[in-house]
């Protein structure tokens, strides 16, 4: 999909372009602003193609974002998952598995609550890892099937 919106990204910019002339960005500026104003005078699809372009570039530039969180989270979640892990002694209970940002665990309820804790201690403490200079929280849960 990322490819597909850069793909049209390109493309409206592209067609948006084919309207001014080659040399245009290295007229100036007061020219540039004449010759704009002509195109857009005769073609106003022209702004069409630019708001397109610029809405796409939008989805880019927040995709790009956001990879940059999901990609910390998912870093964040695997320390937490070796920590949570590395505490876990047991072939029955423990981690059983880990999605985004969230873990899921079994224990037996005389050490659910303990658990909870130390399983939120390690969330927290693994931020440290990809957000220092960021003060992480995180919550647990207890229930008969996965909060999500």
């Amino acid at each position: 999909a990322q490819s597909s919106v850069a793909s049209a990204c390109n493309y409206y910019a592209k067609q948006a372009m084919s309207y001014f002339p080659s040399d245009y960005s290295k007229k100036p500026k007061s020219e540039r602003d004449i010759i704009k104003k002509e195109l857009y005078k005769k073609n106003p699809e022209i702004s069409n193609l630019w708001r397109k372009w610029g809405k796409l570039k939008g989805v880019l530039e927040r995709r790009a974002l956001n990879y940059r969180i999901q990609s910390a989270a998912a870093i964040m979640t695997k320390i937490a998952m070796l920590l949570i892990e590395e505490d876990n002694l047991s072939y029955e209970e423990g981690l059983l598995i880990a999605i985004h940002d969230e873990t899921l665990s079994e224990f037996t309820n005389d050490i659910v609550e303990e658990k909870k804790t130390f399983i939120r201690d390690s969330m927290i403490k693994s931020a440290i890892y990809t957000c220092p200079d960021v003060k992480m929280d995180a919550s647990a849960d207890s229930g008969d099937h996965w909060i999500h």
